[in-house]
């Protein structure tokens, strides 16, 4: 067995991970990594093949399992890797139980995208763990144990370093997940304001505004329509005042009349 692998990221799965859930795990991926059925590159295929068989042959023997968990190192980070995208379109042989499951449980599909957006093996291994445990319940607790799990195992326990981290993977920029892996290797996590600072400037420089582009020069025939336009619209314009003085007058009138006939009529009195 060798102590630098981690054989519980190859599977998917977490160090409390029970047996059936491990065996389950195993049956899932090895079947996908099949060289008949798996759609990518058949050395691939195998490659990944042997390094399940190496993985399950120590995992499901309690004694290896045992000596393993023992002997491994767990400080250093493992080598970030990602998942060839042919691993998503290979189907699954209880796609039928877990459709069945996403009916009850619509954001499992949510779940199981973030994962599978993370790595492939995590969908993988979430989807068998719920099917063989019948923890639905837990399903949002055990896809951020899972996740966590992974990110700690390549990036430290760090927690803005491991945000920052899925930040890259989330974001696709996985030359950029490569990089930090190797900073987290070599320097650790305790300078992790430089390192996202540094990481972030180059990954996610601050673009330059565009230049504005020139606007279009108008021709003569477009120039004369819109002046054309301007002045209808200014003389209806126009017009439109003049109608509302006009109205207005008349009604100032009409209210002033009464009192001015009011007040001839008092005059004339005055006189009789």
């Amino acid at each position: 067995m060798n102590y630098n692998k981690d054989y519980y990221l190859i599977l998917g799965v977490t160090p409390d991970t029970e047996d059936v859930v491990i065996k389950a795990a195993y049956k899932a991926l090895i079947q996908r990594y099949h060289p008949d059925r798996y759609s990518g590159d058949n050395e691939y295929a195998k490659a990944k093949t042997v390094e399940l068989n190496e993985a399950y042959e120590v995992l499901s023997n309690p004694a290896k399992r045992q000596e393993y968990d023992r002997q491994r190192s767990k400080e250093k980070s493992q080598a970030y890797e990602t998942d060839e995208p042919e691993q998503s379109k290979a189907s699954d042989s209880q796609d039928g139980e877990w459709a069945l499951a996403v009916e009850y449980y619509p954001d499992l599909v949510v779940i199981e995208t973030r994962l599978r957006k993370i790595a492939a093996r995590l969908a993988v291994s979430y989807r068998q763990y719920l099917l063989s445990t019948k923890q639905f319940e837990q399903r949002h607790q055990i896809a951020q144990k899972s996740e966590n799990y992974f990110l700690e195992a390549y990036f430290g326990k760090n927690p803005s370093i491991v945000s920052f981290a899925k930040r890259l993977i989330m974001d696709g920029k996985q030359e950029g997940a490569r990089e930090l892996n190797r900073v987290v290797s070599v320097i650790g996590t305790s300078n992790a304001n430089d390192v996202i600072a540094k990481l972030t400037q180059k990954y996610y420089p601050v673009r330059e505004p565009k230049e504005r582009s020139h606007e279009r020069v108008e021709t003569p025939e477009e120039k004369l329509r819109r002046e054309m336009s301007e002045k209808i619209d200014a003389e209806e314009n126009e017009r439109a005042r003049n109608a509302v003085d006009k109205t207005a007058w008349f009604v100032q009138l009409l209210f002033i009349i009464p009192f001015v006939i009011f007040a001839v009529a008092i005059w004339l009195a005055a006189f009789n």
